[in-house]
């Protein structure tokens, strides 16, 4: 059971790590998406570009809490 436990932390390590990276990220591309001139090219061509934070967001909570968990 202790094997188990360790190789879920190594494994929660990662995710939790990535996905606050990629959360970062996603806000961070929300937030200068807006007037920037790829804005402009993507409703010239009918694009509708969007940045989902929750899915990465929510493994990161979840990632996060099980390694304080343990």
């Amino acid at each position: 059971m202790e094997k188990l436990i360790i190789f879920l932390k190594i494994i929660a390590w990662a995710i939790a790590i990535i996905s606050t990276i990629f959360t970062f990220l996603t806000i961070w591309g929300t937030l200068t998406y807006p007037g920037s001139a790829d804005e402009w090219n993507d409703k010239l061509r009918g694009i509708r570009r969007e940045y989902p934070v929750v899915r990465w967001l929510i493994a990161a909570i979840i990632s996060w809490a099980f390694i304080i968990a343990f």
